[in-house]
């Protein structure tokens, strides 16, 4: 049995576990069938955003998990034991990932077709309420893994924050660094998403790949007073009716937090994806440092970390992958 097979089984599933911007920044040098090192590609990683690191660890900690859940559904127990980060170069040493055969083992409560499943819908929600059984058994779920869920219906505070996303949208997309950053992952049309099989496509940000090539190369109509006023419009009528606002907070600034509270959120996203509920992360809540604030005053939570619309939507695109073969180091 070639090396690669016994990783390449898992990895066909666990590659469709969501990261920030879709950069996908995990890589496996296989040692032998049952050993493996992890590695972050720092070409893969957001310095301009993620300043703290937190968000692609976050990541890193879905991936953990995911390995985990995905080796349980083909009786494999997957180990690991974090690494010392290497400062230089470009692979950053994560995990040893051990594999262990346990016929014994029952498949998971998330089996692999959830992860297919699971995706971000930037579609507008359907006026269908979230079950409340579902919003309890996440609320369960957060308090189990040391974090914090918090779900708002009122119309008031869902409009609040709308405007204050795209507020700090348009003002980071104002910021060099940040704009050329996050530009660097945009995909404007299906082909561009289809060879590079990573970022934001424009199929997926349910945006018109004009609009969205319009936007990226010129950020600065959208501090124009009366293009700016336009473009909220266009943007705001975008995404659509919200009818249900979801929070995560507590701990996650640290390495070792961000690992923990990724491992958390994959299963509170596929949780999610099993009940068809679907959801979008409002990232520039949170990365912007002003609107992190001005939404920990309006809400009265303290270390917020995730914010997201959620509920039910219409059928939504799945973003691309990149192929097993691409996640392996030679």
């Amino acid at each position: 049995m070639p090396i690669y097979d016994s990783w390449k089984l898992i990895l066909e599933t666990a590659r469709y576990t969501p990261s920030p911007h879709n950069v996908q920044p995990w890589k496996l040098r296989v040692i032998d069938q049952k050993t493996a090192q992890l590695f972050i590609d720092r070409n893969r990683m957001l310095p301009d955003e993620d300043l703290t690191g937190s968000f692609i660890y976050s990541a890193m900690g879905m991936f953990l998990e995911a390995l985990s859940i995905i080796g349980k559904n083909h009786q494999q127990k997957i180990h690991y034991e974090l690494l010392n980060d290497n400062k230089e170069g470009r692979w950053i040493p994560f995990a040893l990932l051990t594999m262990e055969s346990d016929i014994s083992n029952h498949q998971s409560e998330y089996l692999d077709e959830i992860f297919l499943k699971r995706r971000t819908s930037r579609l507008a929600s359907l006026p269908t309420p979230i079950l409340q059984e579902v919003l309890e058994k996440i609320t369960r779920l957060a308090q189990m893994c040391g974090q914090n869920f918090n779900c708002f219906t009122d119309p008031k505070i869902i409009s609040e924050v709308i405007e204050a996303n795209i507020t700090a949208l348009f003002e980071d997309l104002n910021s060099p660094h940040y704009h050329d950053e996050i530009v660097s992952w945009f995909r404007y049309t299906q082909k561009e998403g289809r060879s590079k099989k990573d970022g934001l496509e424009a199929r997926c940000m349910n945006l018109n790949p004009l609009e969205f090539y319009f936007t990226a190369k010129f950020p600065w109509i959208l501090k124009l007073p009366i293009s700016s006023h336009l473009m909220r419009g266009v943007y705001r009528k975008k995404i659509g009716a919200m009818y249900s606002l979801g929070i995560i907070s507590g701990a996650f600034w640290t390495k070792e937090e961000a690992i923990v509270a990724g491992k958390f959120l994959l299963r509170f996203w596929l949780e999610l994806a099993k009940h068809d509920v679907f959801i979008h992360p409002m990232g520039n809540l949170v990365t912007n440092l002003k609107a992190r604030q001005w939404l920990e005053e309006r809400t009265q939570i303290k270390n917020i970390w995730l914010v997201f619309r959620m509920g039910y939507t219409k059928p939504a695109p799945q973003s691309h992958r990149l192929d097993v073969n691409d996640l392996f180091l030679e």
